[in-house]
C-alpha cells in the first residue's frame, strides 16, 4: 500500500440509534451517499482513532438505507434493536478506498 493513499475513507458517522429495531441515523461524509449507503455495501467501524477500521469488529452489511432529514436511516446486519445500536453510537464508518471511485 502506497502510504501517501489509505486502504480505507471515512465516509460517515454514525450519530444515534432511530426507533427500536436497530436503525441508525448516519450523517454521510461522503459526496456520493446514495452510492455508499446502498443494500449489500460494506462498511467498518472506525478504530478508536477513527482512522483505520476496528480490528475487533468485521464488516457491517448495509440491509437497508433511507434518505432521513440531513442523513441517512440505516440498518446493517447483526444489529437488531436499539440496544446493540447505542453501542455504535458515535463511531465513524470507514469503506475500501478501491471500492470508491475515481475522484474528478
Amino acid at each position: 500500500m502506497d502510504r501517501l493513499r489509505p486502504s480505507h475513507l471515512v465516509v460517515g458517522h454514525l450519530n444515534k440509534p432511530h426507533g427500536t429495531k436497530g436503525e441508525m441515523f448516519v450523517w454521510p461524509l461522503t459526496d456520493h451517499p446514495e452510492d455508499t449507503f446502498a443494500p449489500g455495501v460494506v462498511l467498518y467501524l472506525g478504530d478508536a482513532s477513527g482512522n483505520a477500521p476496528d480490528p475487533d469488529r468485521a464488516g457491517l452489511a448495509v440491509e437497508s438505507a433511507r434518505p432521513f432529514r440531513k442523513g441517512y436511516l440505516l440498518r446493517v446486519g447483526g444489529i437488531e434493536d436499539r440496544t446493540a445500536a447505542e453501542a455504535l453510537q458515535g463511531r465513524y464508518l470507514l469503506r475500501p478506498a478501491e471500492a470508491l471511485g475515481a475522484l474528478e
